[in-house]
């Protein structure tokens, strides 16, 4: 078994303390997600990495998947509501598909 660095170690505990995941099921986690964002499909790097987010509900702590910060960030701004982004979405579909 390789030795992990003081770095990989804070990560461990950090999942494991803020999210209850253990180092081992957030690998799986990322892996059943074929190693990409769970929104835009955006390849993953490995952890320890700052780039990587474990989504979860801000009200029941229960964890959704992993996603990149960039989407990470998208859902936080929209509150985490559906209605929201497909607002947005079809606003931006709407804008995209106007005559010039």
């Amino acid at each position: 078994m390789q030795k992990l660095t003081k770095r990989e170690r804070y990560y461990k505990s950090a999942l494991k303390c803020k999210y209850g995941l253990t180092l081992e099921k957030y690998n799986a986690m990322i892996s059943d997600q074929g190693n990409s964002c769970g929104i835009c499909r955006k390849p993953l790097s490995p952890p320890p990495n700052r780039n990587v987010c474990v989504d979860h509900c801000h009200v029941t702590s229960v964890v959704r998947g992993i996603l990149c910060q960039s989407c990470n960030s998208m859902i936080g701004c929209a509150k985490d509501s559906p209605e929201i982004l497909l607002a947005a979405a079809n606003y931006l579909e709407r804008i995209i598909n106007e005559p010039s």
